[in-house]
């Protein structure tokens, strides 16, 4: 990272010292009321099938410049062509598209950005799945770094890789695709825990889902639906265990009412065992990711 680089980042952290709580906060929410104004441009655009960044249909690219939605692979090109759109535009802005497009199907289950399957030496390692079309994005330190004395990936870079029907279309190693400043600027800052990044609720994925259970567990087991017959949007598995206190005991015919009001009313059966049960029995609830949801694809070890 050049010293241009350094010096911009240290600035920001110094007005950002000078901020008072309720700057901060108040500039949070204009952000964000951005963020879901460009969202909803981008959802109703996605609907008519129609990419909101061009207006143009997923099927038509401009191959001289060629636009985000390329990705989505509606129209077939050779892979050249999409290195042009590495060349002008960032990872953050790459990722975050991609995420909304995978959201529009089923939501946080198709981003598996989970940090516990992610290797230590990753600065970011996710992948998104979209109909037939496989997204992976890569990241180690020694690529945020920049390989020194290396011909190709001397810069801080990444890397990406694309499946179109479980068959690699780009491959990891084709490309060394060079971070924009903005990239390098907002990873330093988290970095220097100087700010928090997220993708929204929009872009939302997997470890943001989990960190919720994680954290306002009751919270999330009363905001959870049951899938019921729609397994393939299901994101996690909620299991419990009830146990009940010494001289204390509970009825099949309790769990039956329990499985009951969870058809009946949408909530999780976990939800409504300890809304039953919770007077007089302990609920200890397990939340892990669905199967379903896919597997981060993984980059071979340099050679």
């Amino acid at each position: 990272m050049n010293d241009e680089i350094k010096n911009r980042v240290s600035q920001i952290e110094n007005s950002l010292q000078g901020l008072s709580s309720k700057e901060i906060i108040a500039s949070n929410e204009r952000l964000m009321e951005g963020v879901n104004a460009e969202y909803q441009e981008f959802h109703k655009a996605y609907k008519s099938g129609v990419c909101y960044l061009c207006d143009k249909p997923f099927d038509d690219v401009d191959e001289s410049k060629p636009c985000m939605h390329i990705l989505l692979r509606r129209k077939k090109f050779k892979k050249e062509l999409y290195k042009k759109i590495f060349d002008y535009l960032e990872y953050l802005q790459i990722a975050s598209y991609l995420r909304w497009v995978a959201n529009e199907d089923v939501a946080a289950r198709n981003i598996n950005d989970l940090k516990d399957e992610c290797a230590d030496n990753k600065v970011f390692n996710e992948t998104i799945v979209w109909k037939n079309i496989e997204w992976t994005f890569d990241c180690s330190q020694s690529d945020f770094d920049g390989h020194e004395g290396s011909e190709f990936g001397n810069e801080p870079h990444w890397h990406f890789q694309m499946k179109e029907n479980g068959f690699v279309f780009i491959k990891f190693n084709d490309f060394h695709i060079k971070f924009k400043d903005n990239d390098l600027i907002t990873m330093s800052l988290v970095k220097d825990n100087a700010i928090q990044h997220t993708f929204g609720n929009a872009g939302m994925g997997m470890q943001s889902v989990m960190d919720f259970a994680d954290n306002q567990p009751e919270l999330f087991l009363n905001n959870s639906k049951t899938a019921n017959e729609c397994e393939e949007k299901a994101a996690v598995r909620v299991q419990s265990i009830i146990s009940a206190p010494p001289g204390e005991t509970f009825s099949g015919e309790d769990v039956y009412q329990a499985i009951q009001m969870s058809k009946r009313t949408g909530k999780t059966i976990s939800a409504c065992m300890q809304e039953i049960f919770g007077h007089k029995c302990s609920a200890f609830v397990m939340v892990s990711p669905h199967d379903g949801v896919p597997e981060i694809a993984k980059r071979g070890k340099r050679k």
